[in-house]
């Protein structure tokens, strides 16, 4: 048995004996410090792989299985937008129950210019600055009564997709689930090597990997909508090209069956992440 499958086996079996004896010692305590320290490497090691800032997590194309050369993409985003004065031209913000949304530094109502509520219920998720200190709040599109345009207000920094944990900039995709389940992890080779700039100033380059986190409206058939987060103007149209790859002869997807890689991406899109990636969590 090698030394990995032997502490894994010890780890399973004090699991084991702590859920039926409360006195029962933690596993590593069992061990010598050495093989507690190599013990604990092992453990830790599949979540750091999968942190949020992290790009370049190994996957071979031959671990996947081909779905279709004939994809397309676009990319969706969750920007930040300013509250204005009450005016004609600007509409309240309102929470699901009808109620008008206060700003949480302030607890003044909240106003959007009617162009940016329009596109805020289109996109799904967005923020609003609503103080001059930078103070923002997170909402996402609830729904549509009579006149009213009606939102919820998130914990998640980008909000939440339809697999129900955090959408996470250039990574999270919406799909049609009846192409690619919900919950399943993609490779698209030719987004490999496409480099960008994070909300925090950091510079990254991709290695295609792609979490099937949401569901779009339009999103039909073999079409993929790349989540890309808090997306200035001057980025869109670069990010645009660059992660719109394909759209006339299509570029091929392979679905990851790796399961330590499935369950990274999952854990990943499972924390809420209250600051984006200023800390990561």
């Amino acid at each position: 048995m090698s030394l990995v499958k032997f502490l894994l086996a010890i780890v399973f079996i004090g699991n084991v004996y702590a859920a039926t004896d409360d006195n029962c010692p933690y596993v590593s305590s069992l061990l010598p410090p050495k093989n507690n320290r190599m013990a604990n490497e092992l453990l830790t090691a599949l979540p750091a792989l999968f942190e949020i800032t992290k790009f370049e997590i190994p996957f071979d194309q031959k671990d996947g299985v081909a779905k279709s050369d004939k994809f397309r993409s676009t990319i969706y985003w969750s920007r930040t937008y300013q509250s204005v004065e009450k005016s004609n031209s600007a509409n309240q913000l309102l929470g699901d129950k009808g109620k008008p949304i206060k700003c949480p530094s302030t607890g003044a109502d909240i106003f959007l210019s009617k162009k940016n509520m329009r596109e805020l219920a289109m996109q799904g998720t967005g923020r609003i600055q609503c103080d001059k200190n930078h103070g923002t709040i997170t909402l996402a599109y609830h729904s549509k009564k009579s006149s009213q345009t009606r939102f919820r207000i998130l914990d998640n920094w980008w909000g939440n997709g339809a697999w129900g944990g955090s959408a996470i900039p250039f990574r999270t995709i919406a799909v049609d689930r009846s192409v690619i389940p919900l919950g399943s992890v993609i490779y698209i080779p030719s987004m490999k090597g496409k480099d960008f700039v994070l909300e925090n100033g950091k510079k990254v380059i991709h290695d295609g990997l792609f979490f099937a986190g949401d569901t779009g409206g339009g999103v039909k058939g073999n079409h993929l909508d790349i989540f890309v987060g808090n997306l200035s103007k001057a980025d869109e149209s670069r990010i645009l090209e660059q992660f719109s790859v394909g759209n006339k002869e299509g570029f091929k997807v392979y679905l990851v069956k790796d399961r330590k890689i499935i369950d990274g991406f999952q854990k990943m899109h499972k924390t809420a992440y209250k600051k984006g990636y200023q800390t990561g969590a």
